[in-house]
């Protein structure tokens, strides 16, 4: 299964579903099942544009694309080390003016936050 091309443009998964790596199964359950009512097909307003009709189909794919691969725990463990890999590639230097780094202790699930150009993204470690 391929999730992330390097040769163009990677999705997001996360964002795409409006969630973050810390999310539990069932949030992403929940996101997941209002996303792929709100953009299904068979309930589209019959006036909408040709253009934005197919945006809403293309929203359905990936949102069912989302899903697949984070409601699967294997699939999700390799698109966070994905993840990883595009925020803070292996053997790269971390500028501080771009990048903080921190372990959080949340409960008991250590969390590694990486701040870059004004995003804060959870990866759990």
């Amino acid at each position: 299964m391929i999730m992330a091309d390097s040769s163009g443009p990677q999705k997001n998964w996360y964002s795409i579903l409006g969630a973050c790596p810390t999310d539990g199964i069932q949030e992403l359950k929940q996101k997941y099942q209002k996303l792929i009512l709100m953009f299904h097909p068979d309930k589209q307003r019959p006036d909408i544009s040709e253009g934005e009709a197919e945006q809403h189909i293309q929203r359905f794919i990936d949102v069912g694309q989302a899903w697949k691969i984070l409601s699967n725990e294997e699939s999700r463990k390799k698109y966070n080390l994905q993840l990883r890999g595009i925020w803070w590639p292996p053997g790269s230097a971390i500028s501080s003016s771009q990048q903080a780094v921190s372990r959080q202790l949340r409960g008991k699930q250590v969390l590694l936050s990486v701040i870059y150009d004004n995003v804060q993204v959870f990866f759990p470690l």
